[in-house]
């Protein structure tokens, strides 16, 4: 069930730049935590002693140097804001939301690979983060019983309005 973001081009309006470098570096890193938020970081917590149960690197996967785009586009809105300080905008948190692109484009594939697996063409729920293992469950690759069940005393506190 892995993913992998191929290409990605971006245009971004961030005002007047001040420092096209760091803000080029912003962009980018902030598309890259975006995926990290779509497809891998999932959160489990005991419900009952309110630890964190994915609180190592093998539980919880950040992205790294290899989810970052092959192909990855950076450019700038020509048209300067001249509204803001120093005619310049936020860098980083705005391209978080464009990996929603990402996740949208996983929608198709894993839509195109449930058809080759015979699960049909009909709807199905696709909840932020969309780990690996979804993905696998999704589309049919492996059951549920390939993998050890979830304890029933953990719970993802971002499903549980926490």
């Amino acid at each position: 069930g892995e993913s992998n973001v191929l290409s990605s081009s971006m245009l971004y309006d961030c005002g007047k730049s001040l420092n096209p470098l760091i803000d080029c570096g912003q962009a980018e890193g902030g598309f890259v935590m975006g995926l990290g938020y779509f497809l891998r970081e999932r959160l489990l917590v005991d419900k009952d002693t309110g630890k964190m149960e994915t609180d190592g690197t093998w539980e919880y996967k950040i992205p790294s140097f290899q989810d970052v785009p092959l192909n990855f586009d950076v450019e700038f809105f020509p048209r300067a804001h001249e509204g803001g300080i120093s005619s310049s905008k936020a860098s980083g948190e705005p391209p978080l939301v464009l990996a929603t692109s990402a996740f949208c484009a996983l929608r198709c594939a894993v839509a195109a690979a449930r058809e080759q697996f015979g699960k049909g063409k009909e709807f199905f729920r696709m909840d932020a983060p969309f780990t690996p293992r979804d993905i696998a469950l999704t589309i049919g690759a492996i059951s549920d019983k390939t993998f050890f069940k979830e304890p029933a005393d953990i719970i993802d506190p971002l499903l549980c309005g926490a």
